[in-house]
């Protein structure tokens, strides 16, 4: 499933009712930090290998992103909520 494809599925989930909404809300979260995760991971390979904004390549790091995607967003699904201090 692609990012674009998932992130949608994630906001079409969300009409139905308890269940969707219950269902979307913690999909879209662990989505979009997958995809951030992804994100950051992209650019951190791209400027630490000598690139720069202006020759960075999206069609070269598709591959790497993809993987970086499925990585992000096991460890948003992993993650634990920080205990509440007062």
């Amino acid at each position: 499933m692609t990012v674009p494809v998932g992130f949608g599925l994630a906001s079409l989930l969300k009409v139905i009712p308890v269940i969707g909404a219950t269902t979307g809300a913690i999909a879209l979260p662990v989505t979009a930090g997958a995809m951030t995760y992804a994100v950051g991971k992209v650019f951190s390979q791209h400027f630490a290998t000598g690139g720069t904004l202006l020759n960075f390549d999206p069609e070269k790091v598709k591959d790497y992103y993809r993987e970086m995607f499925q990585e992000g967003k096991s460890y948003a699904q992993n993650l634990k909520p920080a205990p509440a201090t007062a």
